[in-house]
């Protein structure tokens, strides 16, 4: 339990001194149905929330997805992504595009983890996020993320993240944002709760729960929310032959409902 515990201080305290600016990493249906909680639950194709996560991913496996933001057309994105577990650790990379005509995004993930004992698992993910708009320029910035999942009990775990560690961005000015997240995880019978805490630099921390029920060995069903803004989820995802297909929905306060639909496969 000692040893846990240093490595999730280490995780929260190594990006102390950074400072950051603004970005987004979109999240797939699983976990953007369940209020953007999850960074201590294993089993995800894509480690999105935590790198460490990739060891629960299984043999191996390709997802896409897509969300429309608040019914806009031009918000949309794309993200491709795959996941294969080797004899001593786990890789994923994940490919994001977000834009239009004038502005456009692109981000290249790339995460490793491995054991470190019975009980924790450490992850690595480096980032490439490149911005180009029309008549303004280009820019490419670099990123490392680092992150923890350890089991504390035969069902509860808990997870620790720190992205953007080494304070790169597009200019001396324009830093990628620090990110600070730390969650705990419950599994059982079919059961996922989670419940994460996520700080950005210079904002108020964030607070997501949410909840995963297996009512079938092929269907599963999500809940969640977070605060400021207060924000309802909801999703369902369906398992059959190595396929799936998952939804995911968000409805904020005062700009709508956000829809997110991706399709995997896993061996």
């Amino acid at each position: 339990m000692r040893v846990a515990l240093c490595a999730l201080m280490l995780i929260c305290f190594a990006a102390i001194s950074v400072r950051a600016g603004g970005d987004v990493r979109d999240l797939p249906p699983r976990a953007a149905a369940m209020g953007g909680s999850g960074c201590a639950l294993g089993g995800a194709l894509l480690p999105v929330l935590n790198p460490a996560s990739a060891l629960g991913c299984g043999s191996g496996g390709a997802v896409y997805w897509t969300p429309q933001r608040f019914g806009f057309t031009e918000l949309g994105s794309v993200n491709a992504g795959w996941s294969q577990q080797f004899h001593s650790f786990s890789a994923s990379a994940q490919l994001q595009r977000f834009g239009y005509d004038v502005y456009n995004e692109h981000r290249l993930d790339v995460s490793a983890a491995a054991q470190y004992d019975s009980c924790i698992s450490i992850g690595v993910r480096m980032s490439l996020h490149a911005v180009s708009i029309v008549r303004y320029g280009n820019g490419l910035a670099a990123g490392v993320d680092i992150g923890t999942r350890v089991l504390l009990t035969e069902h509860l775990y808990a997870g620790a993240v720190a992205e953007q560690v080494l304070q790169q961005g597009f200019t001396d000015s324009e830093r990628l944002p620090l990110v600070l997240r730390l969650g705990a995880g419950w599994e059982r019978d079919g059961l996922q709760l989670a419940m994460d805490i996520e700080a950005r630099m210079r904002s108020a921390p964030c607070l997501r729960v949410g909840a995963e029920y297996a009512v079938h060995r092929a269907v599963c069903l999500r809940l969640g929310m977070s605060h400021d803004p207060h924000t309802v989820t909801a999703g369902c995802g369906f398992h059959l032959a190595g396929f799936s297909i998952d939804y995911a929905v968000a409805v904020h306060p005062d700009l709508g409902w956000t829809h997110t639909a991706g399709i995997g496969f896993q061996p």
